[in-house]
């Protein structure tokens, strides 16, 4: 089973989604048949054009430019910290600076290449949201990316030119075509998708019926081909092919 999930690194409904997916995957019987890629989605990729200092600010003015008249960044604060104690996760959204993610995206990409992907994502969330340290830095993105087993070296000349950017914007420009406008956002088998941060139990209800699906369509497969194969079929009847 593949499950594809966009996501930005400073996006904490990102980190806790992740969390309660990984929770519920631990869960599932057949849970080494699955295979997680995350997808780049950037929160504010103009944030060059801003002057967030943190994360609640960037929300506030969210809802400001959007007429959200019955939300605040109050409200969400609460709800947030409702659902960390829920999942036994503890990080201050009061302190988290807001960040362009961009080179760590990029820098995600090169680990995907490789094979340290969910390793280096994994890494960036935790420097993000319990170590507070500024992904953005590109001395940080290095330390971080020699933390994952990958070629400091390497990162850096990827850090001081273009590379992966392609690859960033292929997951945007798809993203757009799916209608994501909120992360996290979770695709199974490039064919069930759901959004935002999900209970467990829900997760699990969906990996069962995603497998079971995924079992059920092989097993049909299986049986045409041998059906072809060995079989054929005219007005007499069916017959093995000798």
């Amino acid at each position: 089973m593949k499950i594809e999930i966009w996501t930005d690194f400073i996006c904490p409904f990102c980190y806790l989604g992740k969390q309660r997916l990984e929770t519920a995957i631990d869960q599932f019987p057949h849970k080494d048949k699955i295979f997680i890629q995350y997808r780049s989605y950037e929160i504010d990729a103009r944030h060059h054009e801003n002057d967030y200092q943190r994360i609640l600010e960037y929300i506030e003015d969210q809802i400001d430019q959007h007429h959200l008249s019955n939300t605040s960044s109050n409200d969400l604060l609460t709800h947030l910290q409702t659902q960390t104690a829920d999942g036994n996760v503890t990080f201050d959204m009061n302190t988290l600076p807001f960040l362009n993610t961009f080179d760590a995206h990029r820098l995600m990409k090169y680990a995907y290449q490789q094979q340290k992907g969910n390793k280096f994502v994994n890494i960036l969330f935790n420097a993000f949201f319990f170590k507070g340290l500024n992904i953005s830095d590109h001395d940080i993105l290095i330390d971080l990316a020699s933390k994952a087993g990958l070629d400091p070296l390497q990162a850096e000349l990827i850090l001081q030119t273009c590379k992966f950017t392609k690859k960033v914007r292929c997951d945007e420009e798809q993203a757009e075509e799916l209608g994501i406008s909120t992360v996290p956002f979770f695709v199974f088998n490039e064919m069930y998708a759901m959004s935002g941060i999900q209970p467990i139990e829900v997760f699990i209800d969906v990996l069962h019926k995603v497998w079971q699906e995924e079992c059920d369509h092989n097993l049909q497969e299986f049986s045409v081909k041998q059906s072809n194969l060995t079989y054929y079929c005219d007005s007499d009847g069916c017959r093995k092919i000798e």
